[in-house]
């Protein structure tokens, strides 16, 4: 028996890539809601004249980047058990989804999660990401909302799809611009949520990649000694960049430190569902450890982060 299957996205100003995200997979699906949030393009009217969907309009304030109303707006609407949520940036073969679609397993998850491949200047980013989930959970954070807060608030469970990759094709183009509204963005949410450390880690991640480690290191270090358990991943990936900050610095005590508490912090929270998919973490730092007490500081690098 086939399993009913929804499709949620937000778009703005997509026309050029929308075909290449639903030409080969909207038939697959029970239903679709697509909201809009302010082009200034054809993508309204391609959805309609091609696909026969009229997207919703909900636009964003300027300089707002929190989608999370809009996401959830569309998946509240959406009539089948689960959904899947793609933006237009992305891709999935359509064998591989109809395959989901007629295959046999349990499906009691609240989440599922499959590799996420970013291709960027002739690279590849594996990473991971929650591609289908059961109505009722709810996108959180800003930016780069997710659906894993929600999963641990309601005590759920994620599986993982082997038989499954998404495809994500971003822009090469980003403004300094609009990286630096984000920044105001976060500061106003670390302002108004200051225990969501979630917020403290995309913060510190974007300073560091502007050249900036010390004002990172203020923001990552908070993440950090949060433990938060319902954002292990972020802690952790905090204590990744706290590690090379200071490698670069020659500080192999604190280098070391940081990754010892990693560690611990790791065997803490092995058991989540997000850690167990995150398969790079482990490795990382138990090298990174390795080099650090071999005196080899110039050779940790973190791995690259699809954002």
């Amino acid at each position: 028996m086939s399993i009913d299957l929804g499709l949620c996205m937000i778009v703005k100003d997509e026309e050029n890539r929308i075909d290449g995200c639903l030409h080969d997979i909207i038939n697959l699906f029970q239903d679709i809601v697509i909201i809009d949030t302010g082009s200034t393009d054809r993508t309204r009217e391609i959805l309609k004249s091609r696909y026969n969907i009229d997207p919703i309009v909900k636009k964003l304030k300027p300089g707002e980047f929190d989608e999370c109303d809009a996401r959830n707006l569309a998946s509240s609407l959406v009539k089948t058990p689960l959904i899947m949520t793609m933006d237009a940036d992305e891709r999935i073969e359509q064998r591989a989804l109809k395959r989901f679609i007629d295959s046999e397993q349990e499906h009691d998850s609240s989440g599922y999660f499959c590799t996420w491949n970013t291709y960027k200047a002739g690279r590849v980013i594996r990473d991971y990401k929650c591609v289908i989930f059961r109505k009722g959970i709810q996108m959180a954070g800003n930016p780069h909302e997710n659906l894993q807060y929600d999963i641990r608030r309601q005590k759920m469970v994620g599986t993982w799809l082997d038989c499954l990759t998404l495809h994500h094709h971003p822009e090469s183009r980003k403004s300094a611009s609009k990286t630096n509204e984000r920044i105001k963005s976060m500061l106003r949410a670390i302002e108004h949520e200051p225990e969501w450390y979630r917020h403290y880690w995309f913060l510190g991640y974007t300073l560091f990649r502007q050249g900036k480690p010390e004002k990172a290191l203020h923001y990552l270090i908070q993440a950090s000694a949060s433990c938060s358990p319902v954002f292990p991943v972020e802690c952790l990936n905090s204590y990744m960049i706290i590690a090379m900050i200071n490698a670069n610095k020659g500080e192999r005590t604190k280098v070391e430190e940081a990754l010892c508490s990693a560690l611990e912090l790791y065997g803490q929270f092995e058991k989540d569902f997000e850690i167990r998919f995150n398969t790079r973490m482990k490795p990382w730092f138990e090298n990174a450890l390795l080099l650090c007490r071999n005196s080899k500081l110039s050779e940790i690098e973190a791995y690259e982060f699809s954002y």
